[in-house]
């Protein structure tokens, strides 16, 4: 397995006649790629990957966060969207809120915290457009996390990053910590409990998340915590489509998911840059950058006043 270097610029040029993917791991690349091999579509490749990604990539993604889908059959549109984000808890209401206290919420504290939509969205987009048993594309996930995989050098930084809140963050260190220490680079990491998880999945699909004893202990520990959520939020949980919205960038349609979902920002930003010529500059050349980075303060200064 081949990391790139983590500090170096640029990116791989990749060629390709039959297929390709492009993930932020290496082994989520290959585990799509071998969907595609034995015969899997584009929706199930994706879906493989984002399960490897939920265990090589635990600082980045999860089974506990959300999933926001666009997809093009065979390339052409109509555009697809698909919103599998999660709702907070029916009880999460401004006058419950106001009755316990709560004028702010903690992003580290359990009321930041909604029902988890990745895996019903999986499901979902493969039993609608997939070709292979939603089980079979969380194997190599499972694989990974109970046989172990190498630790990235991405999630090694980012937990040295982020070691105050690691150590803070109950259960957590426990999972990813080498005796309250950061593990090396290329460690051998293992996640059994995770692993076991995705098992259930495995064998009885959402409703072992949603329904069975997962939800139950999901619940349990976020009430203890202070949490809203109860059996009834997980149970009830359903993603929906969603009509894309789309800009015209140098004539070329770019679609992205409405709100909630963060793609529009990307839209307004290259609203923005169709209106500079950045072509003209060098492609590393302080010109370049100043209209890449005043573009992106304007959009995402909009970002926080009206999303």
């Amino acid at each position: 397995m081949t990391f790139r270097d983590l500090y170096g610029p640029g990116r791989s040029t990749v060629h390709a006649t039959g297929a390709m993917a492009a993930t932020s791991h290496p082994l989520a690349t290959a585990t799509a790629l071998d969907v595609l091999r034995e015969g899997g579509n584009a929706v199930d490749a994706a879906i493989a990957a984002c399960a490897v990604l939920a265990v090589v990539e635990p600082q980045m993604t999860g089974i506990g966060g959300d999933c926001f889908c666009l997809l093009a059959k065979n390339g052409r549109a109509p555009v697809i969207a698909y919103n599998g984000s999660g709702r907070a808890p029916a009880a999460a209401t401004p006058a419950r809120f106001r009755e316990l206290g709560v004028s702010a919420i903690d992003p580290l504290g359990p009321h930041a915290v909604t029902i988890p939509g990745a895996i019903e969205a999986w499901h979902r987009l493969v039993s609608d457009h997939g070709t292979m048993p939603f089980g079979t594309l969380l194997e190599p996930a499972a694989r990974y996390a109970t046989e172990g995989h190498p630790l990235h050098e991405r999630v090694v930084f980012d937990i040295r990053s982020f070691l105050p809140k690691v150590r803070s963050a109950q259960g957590f260190a426990d999972l990813i910590l080498d005796d309250g220490n950061v593990p090396p680079f290329g460690r051998l990491y293992t996640n059994r409990a995770l692993g076991e998880t995705l098992r259930a999945i495995v064998k009885d699909g959402p409703d072992a998340f949603y329904r069975g004893e997962i939800a139950a202990r999901l619940v349990a520990f976020l009430n203890d915590l202070g949490g809203l959520q109860t059996r009834e939020d997980f149970a009830g949980h359903r993603g929906n489509y969603v009509e894309p919205v789309h800009a015209d960038y140098r004539g070329h349609q770019v679609y992205q998911c409405p709100p909630n979902g963060q793609g529009v920002i990307t839209l307004l930003l290259l609203r923005i840059l169709s209106h500079l010529d950045v072509a003209a500059d060098e492609p590393i050349s302080p010109e370049r950058f100043h209209k890449l980075m005043e573009a992106a303060r304007i959009a995402f200064s909009v970002r926080d006043a009206w999303l």
